[in-house]
């Protein structure tokens, strides 16, 4: 027995697109041995997720001038009401055929067969229907990921292309299945031209954005086994979501930590010795609200982090961002370290250790005012071997 649904999806949506024929050609309307017209209207209007009253009969206009069967003005009123009854929408529109799953296939088997696979379809509607348009194609590429990729792709590539703006292009890269085989290129493609655009704008307005889009990203390339590149874009995401906030109970710190829990996964993956097998356990049991449900443990994971972090740079050669997350680390600790410095204090001494090696090896001075009190307080507590003999 077939488990696969997708066959008979495509039947039904041939059924359905002969149902809606059949009230056309009832409405005195002709349908041309060419791509029927009152197909292909069933299809933009699913793409466009319904038509109101208002812009219905223009767009049946500009697609019946498209695909060159022109209607008549004097026969606009009775194509949409045809339109109407076989597709009744809320408020005299017409609706979006239903469900989602076979409306996606119904603009399938439709616009495939055009020479551009509906490439130009998508365009013009889109100038009226975008938001509408980006979710109906997104959501086809999670329904039917084996069924005519060529066709979704030509879809994806297009909307790509034809982005007006900014707000466009994450519509376009919120809209695509997060885990959906064939579409990780394309993917790609689409986050970096938002990166791209929100390079136009100031740092701090779009840390957020940038910090979203890299994480994702970064995972969209470990999915290509593009494992260096991940590592590269989950880094950069590190680097912006400092811009979120200082590390703490603020709004900025979990989109910190995921920022980092985001560059341990690509530690793992290219297996980066004791800094994967450490950090993966440490920010995977994360809560999803680190300071609010325990501060102490959010400040020593995040301190812990920080350190992979520095260590990553470090490797990289970029001795900056080394001694700037270690000097994070000492700080992110400092706070539960003195008031529990017992518990704390071996952790501490590695902390700070790597922190005056990134410093060494950079050639800038350690921050003494952040250390001494630290410092200080070590000096009267037993220093543990654990604290001896930091991991490297």
């Amino acid at each position: 027995m077939n488990s696969d649904p997708i066959p008979l999806i495509l039947t039904q949506a041939h059924q359905e697109l002969a149902r809606i024929d059949w009230i056309w050609q009832a409405h005195g309307l002709t349908t041309p041995a060419g791509p029927p017209l009152s197909h292909h209207l069933a299809a933009a209007a699913t793409l466009c997720e319904g038509w109101d009253e208002t812009q219905g009969p223009a767009l049946i206009a500009q697609e019946s001038q498209a695909l060159g069967q022109v209607i008549a003005s004097t026969a606009l009123a009775d194509a949409w009401t045809a339109l109407r009854e076989a597709l009744p929408g809320p408020d005299n529109g017409v609706a979006a055929v239903a469900p989602d799953l076979l409306g996606e296939a119904v603009a399938l088997v439709t616009l495939q067969n055009l020479p551009d696979s509906g490439a130009a379809t998508l365009c013009r509607l889109a100038r009226t229907h975008r938001p509408a348009v980006t979710r109906a194609v997104g959501r086809a590429c999670q329904d039917f990921p084996g069924h005519d990729q060529r066709t979704l792709l030509v879809w994806l590539k297009t909307l790509l292309a034809d982005a007006p703006d900014l707000e466009a292009l994450i519509g376009l890269s919120d809209a695509l299945p997060q885990t959906a085989a064939g579409f990780d290129d394309i993917a790609v493609d689409i986050i970096q031209a938002v990166l791209h655009r929100c390079d136009d704008g100031p740092v701090r307005d779009v840390a957020s954005l940038k910090v979203r889009m890299l994480n994702t990203l970064s995972n969209r390339l470990g999915a290509l086994g593009r494992h260096e590149e991940a590592l590269g874009a989950a880094t950069k995401a590190v680097e912006f979501s400092r811009f979120l906030g200082r590390p703490g109970p603020d709004a900025g710190a979990p989109g910190r930590i995921g920022a980092l829990d985001t560059l341990s996964s690509r530690l793992d993956e290219i297996r980066c010795q004791e800094w994967a097998l450490a950090a993966g356990p440490e920010t995977a049991t994360l809560p999803q609200s680190p300071a609010a449900r325990n501060p102490d443990a959010f400040s020593y994971k995040l301190a812990f982090s920080l350190r992979v972090l520095a260590d990553q740079c470090d490797r990289h050669g970029d001795m900056g961002q080394a001694v700037d997350a270690s000097r994070e680390a000492v700080e992110a600790l400092a706070p539960v370290f003195t008031r529990l410095p017992t518990i704390f204090a071996a952790r501490m001494r590695v902390t700070i250790k790597k922190y005056q090696d990134h410093c060494a090896r950079a050639g800038v001075a350690v921050d003494d005012r952040l250390l001494e009190p630290i410092l200080a307080q070590l000096t009267a507590l037993p220093e543990t071997e654990e604290g001896l003999s930091p991991p490297r």
